[in-house]
């Protein structure tokens, strides 16, 4: 159903749809998480301000939002 950098991004079995990412998160919820697991091995702690300032750059939540905004479209048309 989606397809980008990763070939599958979201599929439905049945009724059932489902995402590989997370299409509700946004660079400012992105920093919010990233905050709450510094510590937790995601990433080097030393990196997260340079990973949070990529995020807002690349604008993270603008495409991911439209997927859920056409997913909404597409099911109440059905």
């Amino acid at each position: 159903l989606v397809t980008g950098d990763v070939p599958v991004q979201a599929y439905r079995v049945g009724s059932i749809y489902v995402t590989q990412f997370h299409p509700e998160l946004d660079a400012p919820l992105l920093a919010d998480r990233m905050r709450v697991y510094v510590n937790h091995g995601y990433f080097a702690p030393d990196e997260m301000e340079d990973i949070i300032d990529q995020a807002h750059a690349a604008g993270l939540g603008n495409d991911q939002m439209r997927v859920l905004a056409n997913f909404v479209t597409h099911h109440r048309s059905n």
